[in-house]
């Protein structure tokens, strides 16, 4: 899907930000391995599990094309995998403030 490599956002610019500092580590564990097959897995030293979606580019990130074309906006597509992951997630995104947009009158 050429949308969705166009709209990846960050990871778009993880791997010149690797080439120019290659002892960097990016906090949201870019780039990520390859897989043939979708799994739940859990990662060693952690004890939630996290969904590892199919991937043949290891930049890109989880998502519904579907939804990207409706959106038009980078995504990332990760289900929550126990009932803590829905209540993080939740508390996240209702805490999370907005930037600050003119009104739509003052727009048109």
């Amino acid at each position: 899907v050429d949308l969705a490599r166009d709209m990846e956002g960050a990871a778009a610019d993880i791997e010149a930000a690797n080439a120019a500092n290659p002892e960097r580590e990016c906090r949201f564990d870019f780039p990520r391995a390859l897989r043939e097959l979708a799994a739940v897995i859990r990662k060693e030293g952690k004890s939630y599990y996290v969904f590892e979606a199919a991937r043949n580019d290891n930049l890109m990130n989880h998502f519904n094309p579907a939804i990207i074309l409706g959106w038009l906006a980078n995504i990332d597509i990760s289900p929550c995998t126990s009932l803590q992951a829905v209540i993080t997630y939740a508390a996240k995104y209702c805490s999370k403030s907005e930037k600050k947009t003119e009104p739509y009158c003052k727009l048109a």
